[in-house]
């Protein structure tokens, strides 16, 4: 595993026993629900941190949430997308929260469904 792996779960399991996840109200989720489907349920607070962008790779969907399971809007291959910060899910996988260019559309895409071009990216949790 690597370092930046490592450092993430860290942080998040960190988090998670101080009772909270930075940007996500913990008591938004519903009574019941597990996994992916609580976070799907929770508000995210995040800011622009990062100053990289890519392009999307095929159709890609836009999350509300990092989570597959959460609703997300699709876009066109090759559609810019402007890096805000990254997460680590429950799961393990990389997301990136970012904005679609040429609008106001905000979301998390599953990092393998975007180039990298240029620019930094940080972590969304603080360190």
């Amino acid at each position: 595993m690597d370092l930046r792996k490592r450092v993430g779960r860290l942080v998040a399991a960190g988090a998670l026993l101080a009772g909270s996840l930075v940007g996500v109200s913990a008591t938004s989720a519903s009574a019941g629900e597990s996994g992916a489907e609580a976070f799907c349920n929770t508000v995210d607070q995040v800011r622009n941190s990062s100053s990289g962008f890519g392009f999307f790779l095929g159709t890609v969907p836009v999350h509300t949430h990092p989570y597959g399971a959460c609703a997300a809007t699709n876009y066109r291959s090759g559609t810019k997308f402007y890096y805000w910060c990254y997460r680590y899910n429950d799961y393990g996988n990389f997301w990136i929260f970012g904005r679609v260019a040429g609008s106001d559309f905000i979301g998390w895409v599953y990092s393998p469904n975007v180039t990298w071009e240029t620019g930094s990216l940080n972590s969304c949790d603080p360190s």
